[in-house]
């Protein structure tokens, strides 16, 4: 639509010269680099950071927010699932949320013995 009524009074030719693609595009400048003789390999020990200990918690923090977070909706989206069914749900549920208060008191008593 845009050709059409830029192009008003324009005969084919220039019409088709306002849309069309250049042959030659340049081509980007050529790297030196050579994979073949790179030695670099990020599974290589020399080149792994090992996770520090508050990551490694932060990262279980995390995992288990979001298991707990999604169990919750499972929970109330499903109400009309099996009573047994929905009685382990609640059993899970209260096992993470143990769980999640017992990584939180273990990461505060780490913090005071750090300070």
């Amino acid at each position: 639509a845009w050709l059409k009524t830029s192009m008003r009074g324009a005969n084919c030719k220039q019409a088709r010269r306002a849309v069309e693609v250049p042959k030659q595009v340049p081509r980007a400048r050529r790297s030196k680099y050579l994979p073949e003789e790179d030695d670099y390999d990020p599974v290589k020990p020399e080149y792994l950071l090992p996770a520090t200990t508050s990551e490694v918690e932060d990262i279980r923090r995390r995992i288990l927010d979001q298991q707990i977070a999604r169990l919750q909706v499972a929970l109330t989206k499903r109400s009309n699932i099996d009573p047994l069914v929905s009685l382990h749900y609640a059993d899970v549920l209260d096992e993470l949320n143990s769980e999640r208060l017992q990584l939180q008191s273990e990461s505060c008593q780490a913090e005071s013995l750090a300070v």
